[in-house]
Formats: structure tokens, C-alpha cells, sequence
């Protein structure tokens, strides 16, 4: 058979069988679909803030921050969505524990379910000279007068930005970044330079701050544990792979005081064998500002099924 005429002929039975595959789904009715949904029920206008995009959408709570990145509607067969959950943020001292303090000298934050973030307006922006919806929403004073903000964009064409120093990373139209910056937060400092909030001690012992742990839950209404893929540094986890062909990338990339730098050795990385869905990003000490920004795509699942289907096609016909 001509190359041509394989190909006229897979293009075409490629797409029937996407379709047809689309029309059984629909039919599943007892299909196990974990999902979140936005609704006048659960939420006031003016406790969500979102972007839409042809089929893809991003809604970001104002209660929590918890951010929903949607392929579809709920009513779909074929919906598809990702919700990141910021958990924590610990600050980490020389000697590796949490410094934790108490009332207005703590210096770990964990009841993001409780905290109130206000939004900005959603506006058509450029991304490293892409088209991009984007907003901000942050809340303020969360440790002493730090300022934690959620950078969202959805990305409106193809193209590459920029992930570190003359690092680049591809994305499509309907990808989703957020990215996550911690501004002033107060370190605890050595007893000779700390003053206030900045001066910490566990019994006699004074502490110093050397990281911020930020704990991210990411999860896909698959309902699955992701597979990781990671580097040569062992435990550090690079990309998450759902069952449903989700996929969030992760990088070491981190943006400190205005400038690239990498992230701690093995981060990020899962917290615990117990905690799978959740992954902690180890960033620096910084004066001003650090941020840390993932990227999501939502899979149609048309290239992954195409594939299939043209390998046996070929199998059969040659």
C-alpha cells in the first residue's frame, strides 16, 4: 500500500474510532468520576474567579486558594480536571526542623482552608510573547506581613517560555501555569542580627532559618495516584502522570531575588509514601520575593488514542 493512501485511510479511521470512543462513554453511566464543581450552591460570586477558554476553564476559590483547572464540563463523560491544594508553607532551619512559633512570632502557615484571598481582574496579557488570560489572587500577612500570591495563565496559542537560566519548556493552547510567590517573609536570623518575628528559639537554643517548605496537593478527578517521573537525583520528581493523561510538570527552577537558581537537591518531591498526592518545593532564603511556577495540561486523550490506532492499522496493512 502507497504511504498516501495509508495515510488518507488512518486519518480517517483515527477519527471514527475517537469519535465512536467519545459516543461509548457517554453511555457509561455508572463511570467513577471524582470531581469538583463550581456552583451557586457552593460558592457567591464574589468567592470565584475565573478564566475561560474555548473548552478549557481555571476557577480559583477565594476561600483556600484552591485552584480547579477544567477540560469540559462536569456533565461530560470525557471531563477532565486537575485541583492544586496549596497545604503548608513551614519554614526549615539549618538544622532541618520545622520552626513553628506561636502566635504572632510562628513562622509556619497550615490552614489554607481558612484563609481569605482577594483577586484581581482577569486581563489578555503576553507570557514570554505568548497570548495569555492571566490573574492574581493573594492573601496577605500570612506569617508577620508576608504576601503569598497565585500567578494564574492560561496560555491562548503554542509556543515556549522560559523555566530558568536558557531553559525553555513547550506549551499549547489551554495549558495552565500558576505561579506560586511568597513575598517578606520574616526568616528567623542569628541572635546577634534578629530582631522581632525575626528572633526564634526552640528552649535556649536559637533558631536560623535556611528554607521555606511549600506543600502543594495536586490531584486528577481520576481518582489515581500519579506516576512520577523523575532524575538522577533519586527522589526528586520531575513530571505527574494520571491515568486519564493529565499531566503536571514540575521543575527545580525557582526564582529568587530576581534571578534563576535551582532548587534544593531531591526537591520537589513526594512528602510521604502515605501522602502520594502531595509534593513539597524546598525554596531558599530570599530578601524580597521567591516564586515557583508548574505547568498543567489537560490531555484530550486524541493523540494517545491516534497512536494506538495507527500502529495496529500499520500492522495489518503492511
Amino acid at each position: 500500500m502507497k504511504t498516501s493512501q495509508f495515510a488518507f485511510i488512518s486519518f480517517f479511521v483515527c477519527i471514527s474510532f475517537v469519535v465512536t470512543k467519545s459516543n461509548l462513554k457517554l453511555l457509561k453511566q455508572n463511570a467513577e468520576v471524582e470531581t469538583t464543581t463550581i456552583t451557586s450552591d457552593t460558592v457567591v460570586a464574589s468567592d470565584v474567579e475565573t478564566i475561560q477558554s474555548g473548552d478549557y476553564s481555571v476557577h480559583a476559590l477565594g476561600k483556600s486558594g484552591k485552584i480547579l483547572i477544567n477540560k469540559g464540563t462536569s456533565e461530560d463523560r470525557d471531563f477532565k480536571q486537575v485541583s492544586i491544594n496549596l497545604s503548608a508553607l513551614r519554614e526549615i532551619s539549618t538544622t532541618g526542623v520545622a520552626i513553628t512559633g506561636t502566635g504572632s512570632n510562628k513562622h509556619s502557615f497550615e490552614n489554607f482552608a481558612q484563609l481569605s484571598f482577594t483577586f484581581s481582574s482577569i486581563v489578555d496579557a503576553e507570557k514570554d510573547g505568548l497570548k495569555v488570560k492571566t490573574f492574581v489572587i493573594q492573601a496577605a500577612n500570612i506569617v508577620g506581613t508576608s504576601v503569598l500570591k497565585v500567578r494564574v495563565y492560561i496560555f491562548l496559542e503554542d509556543g515556549e517560555i522560559e523555566i530558568g537560566n536558557l531553559e525553555k519548556q513547550q506549551v499549547y493552547n489551554g495549558d495552565v501555569k500558576f505561579n506560586v510567590e511568597v513575598e517578606n517573609w520574616p526568616f528567623c536570623k542569628s541572635a546577634t542580627t534578629c530582631s522581632g518575628i525575626t528572633c526564634c528559639k526552640s528552649g535556649n537554643v536559637n533558631l536560623v532559618g535556611q528554607f521555606l517548605d511549600l506543600e502543594i496537593e495536586m490531584r486528577s478527578n481520576d481518582k489515581t495516584t500519579p506516576t512520577t517521573q523523575g532524575s538522577d537525583e533519586g527522589d526528586r520528581v520531575d513530571i505527574l502522570r494520571f491515568s486519564n493523561d493529565n499531566v503536571i510538570f514540575l521543575n527545580n527552577n525557582i526564582y529568587v531575588d530576581d534571578a534563576w537558581r535551582k532548587m534544593a537537591t531531591h526537591y520537589p518531591k513526594q512528602k510521604s509514601t502515605e501522602a502520594k498526592n502531595t509534593f513539597v518545593f524546598r525554596l531558599p532564603v530570599f530578601s524580597k520575593k521567591v516564586s515557583y511556577d508548574p505547568v498543567v495540561r489537560l490531555s484530550s486523550g486524541f493523540t494517545k488514542t491516534c497512536t494506538l490506532v495507527l500502529l495496529a492499522l500499520a500492522f495489518f496493512l503492511f
